[in-house]
């Protein structure tokens, strides 16, 4: 995580100023790192909910994210994500005694929709929301020795953040919401530019309409 923080603050101010605001046709990808999932808050009120005995989260990774998105005009954009997140920790009886352990790997993916709320020369603020599928696959291993695998838990999962972006096409942002993602969510993003196929008035490229009069 360390090294990740370091990345933003090296290379953002570097290439913040290449080029301009995403506009419609453009592509994006990014990839970030979030705190606190939905998935951590839930576990949580569950196991205070129970007392001393349920399930209690003693490692987690964090959640990992690899982003797409497709501006379709200037303030809206559609696109989808896929993260990562890895947990460890133990389950107890009432009695305070310890049953098994466990080791989890959570996969989301998700369809996301981004509004543009504002927009400067390197600056933007937005709002996002997504949802879709959570896939969580569990190794519990018992004190005796054995283990058993649990992949059948999905869940449905939600994201709203708002957040801010800083720099043009190489550009750090980070976001607050709720959901899959974390209560906070930073990271990179990588804006292509969108390809211009327009061959009118190109030389050696004739129109059509002007051929036909």
């Amino acid at each position: 995580m360390k090294k990740f923080v370091v990345c933003l603050l090296l290379f953002v101010p570097f290439f913040s100023d290449i080029l301009a605001q995403p506009e419609a046709g453009q592509h994006e990808i990014s990839v970030s790192y979030g705190l606190v999932s939905g998935r951590e808050i839930t576990d949580g009120l569950a196991a205070n909910g129970r007392g001393e005995g349920g399930i209690k989260d003693t490692s987690i990774s964090g959640n990992y994210f690899i982003s797409y998105r497709y501006f379709i005009t200037d303030r809206i954009a559609l696109g989808g994500t896929l993260g990562m997140q890895r947990l460890a920790g133990y389950t107890k009886n009432d009695y305070d005694e310890v049953t098994s352990r466990y080791i989890m790997h959570n996969t989301t993916i998700a369809a996301e929709l981004t509004g543009i709320l504002h927009y400067s020369k390197s600056v933007q603020t937005y709002v996002l929301v997504g949802v879709g599928p959570s896939f969580p696959n569990a190794n519990v291993y018992w004190g005796s020795g054995g283990f058993y695998n649990v992949s059948n838990n999905t869940r449905f999962n939600f994201q709203c953040s708002g957040g801010i972006r800083f720099g043009r096409r190489l550009s750090g942002f980070v976001e607050a919401g709720l959901g899959y993602k974390g209560l906070i969510n930073f990271g990179l993003s990588f804006g292509l530019k969108k390809s211009d196929n327009t061959n009118v008035d190109k030389p050696g490229v004739y129109r059509m309409d002007a051929i036909q009069r």
